[in-house]
Parts: C-alpha cells; sequence; structure tokens
C-alpha cells in the first residue's frame, strides 16, 4: 500500500483538474481510500466529481469544512477506483484542494 499527500491547485476556476495531475499518482494505481478538502487559505469553494464537476455539479468542499472522506474499501476488502476519475474545480482561480489517498 502507498499512502499520498498532497495538494491540487485549481490554475483557472471552472477548469477541471485531475486527480491523476498530481506527480505522485497515475492511473495505474488503486485508489481505496481518499479525504480532501479546501485549503483553508482559499478565496471559495472546491468541488469534487466526475470529468463534469463544477460548482453547479459534485460535492462542495467548505474550507471551513471537516475534511470529505470516500472509504472506497469496505469490510469485504474488495473496492478501489481508477484515480484518474476523480475531478476537481474551484470558485476562483488558484485556490487548492488538499488530499490525502490511500491506494493498493
Amino acid at each position: 500500500m502507498k499512502f499520498i499527500g498532497g495538494r491540487i491547485t485549481i490554475t483557472s476556476a471552472a477548469t477541471r483538474i485531475q486527480l491523476t495531475s498530481h506527480a505522485s499518482i497515475d492511473a495505474n494505481m488503486k485508489l481505496i481510500w481518499f479525504s480532501c478538502n479546501a485549503d483553508p487559505d482559499n478565496t471559495g469553494s472546491g468541488f469534487i466529481g466526475n470529468s463534469d464537476v463544477s460548482n453547479a455539479i459534485g460535492v462542495t468542499l467548505v474550507k471551513t469544512a471537516t475534511p470529505t472522506v470516500l472509504p472506497l474499501r469496505q469490510i469485504d476488502k474488495k473496492g478501489s477506483i481508477d484515480p484518474s476519475t476523480v475531478w476537481f474545480d474551484a470558485d476562483n482561480n488558484g485556490d487548492k484542494i488538499e488530499f490525502l489517498a490511500l491506494f493498493e
């Protein structure tokens, strides 16, 4: 297993960024646990979802909220997702998403 923590910068608001844009993550890895939140220094909120994520579609990550946790592997020890299916967006240019991820 591999544990990776990092930060994704949304260079341009309304321009989606994949989790695999982080240098330590590639699409061949199996994501089994994931936590993320909006950077506390952001101007606005961040968003997590599929390739269509936006400020109208997806889960809102408010900078003052508890991190969002996605326990992808359940008790049966099965379940993982392709990290290239995880996308982010933000309200403002330069806002960041902080994450912790566990890969098999």
